[in-house]
């Protein structure tokens, strides 16, 4: 009852003009009064009084314990790596290398700029598809 929001207190309030005001009378020689502010966590006291006291409906349950199922069927079941053939920061550094090209020569014959390269070969940046395309072009790889 302490922790009830002041709403749900005003529901006992009396409707008669008389009787109300007797009512708030008393409320305020009394010594908690209706208006007072609530203990201390008064909404996180609530919301745990719902949460703990909520169920889920039987069906609820039975999808939650169904997809459950599923997820460690699906984590059991081997799975293959991804094989993939992005062109890897190292790979085109290595190419560069062996053509004797600079980053910005390599640069300027991709379009692109030395810092772009630069990000590309020590891993920060990923090529898109179309750009690792012309980088195995201009660097002569498979």
């Amino acid at each position: 009852p302490e922790i009830q929001p002041l709403w749900a207190k005003l529901v006992d309030l009396p409707e008669d003009p008389d009787e109300a005001l007797e009512f708030w009378t008393n409320d305020g020689g009394a010594e908690t009064r209706l208006t007072d502010t609530g203990p201390r966590g008064k909404w996180n006291l609530l919301m745990n009084a719902r949460i703990l006291a909520f169920e889920l409906p039987p069906e609820w349950e039975q999808q939650i314990s169904e997809s459950e199922k599923k997820k460690t069927r699906t984590a059991k079941a081997k799975r293959k790596p991804k094989t993939t053939n992005d062109l890897l920061g190292e790979q085109i550094l290595q190419a560069r290398k062996n053509l004797n090209l600079s980053q910005r020569e390599l640069a300027k014959l991709t379009g692109k700029s030395q810092s772009w390269i630069r990000d590309i070969e020590n891993g920060r940046l990923k090529a898109k598809l179309e750009d690792q395309v012309l980088l195995r072009k201009v660097l002569n790889m498979p």
